[in-house]
């Protein structure tokens, strides 16, 4: 379990919007109980498709619920369609970071061979007024 002082960071990096089921261990330790509230507090308006958990690992409890808890959860996925919609999602974004990288990588390329190679002399105008007509493009 995360000490409190990290509980603003661990909210800050959006960990709790990824998650589905969210695990506290060491829920034998008295600020686990806290904790678990402010996670409810943070999780207030999406409490119902998330669930908290509390575990204590070293000592076997929480263990079964867990275990329950996943099972039931991917149930759910499965039956309401929902794993399918998220695989398409995943793959959308691969798709798009894919296009991402070559377009940037095509640019870089046409930067190097038309601009650099052609130009040394006021290379930094050059780059400049090329990145401007790239920003055009971009937005059309």
């Amino acid at each position: 379990m995360p000490t409190l002082g990290d509980d603003i960071q661990v909210l800050k990096a959006g960990i709790l919007e990824i998650a589905d089921i969210i695990v506290i261990n060491k829920s034998d330790l008295p600020e686990a109980e806290t904790y678990r509230n402010m996670l409810e507090i943070a999780l207030s308006e999406d409490l119902d498709h998330k669930k908290i958990v509390m575990t204590a690992a070293m000592i076997g409890k929480g263990i079964e619920d867990l275990i329950k808890t996943i099972e039931d959860h991917k149930k759910m996925l499965y039956e309401t369609g929902e794993i399918e919609k998220r695989k398409r999602e995943m793959l959308l974004r691969e798709i798009a970071g894919i296009i991402e990288v070559t377009i940037v990588r095509a640019l870089m390329k046409k930067i190097e061979e038309d601009i650099i190679e052609k130009a040394p002399s006021g290379l930094y105008e050059t780059i400049k007024e090329e990145i401007k007509k790239i920003k055009k493009i971009l937005e059309e």
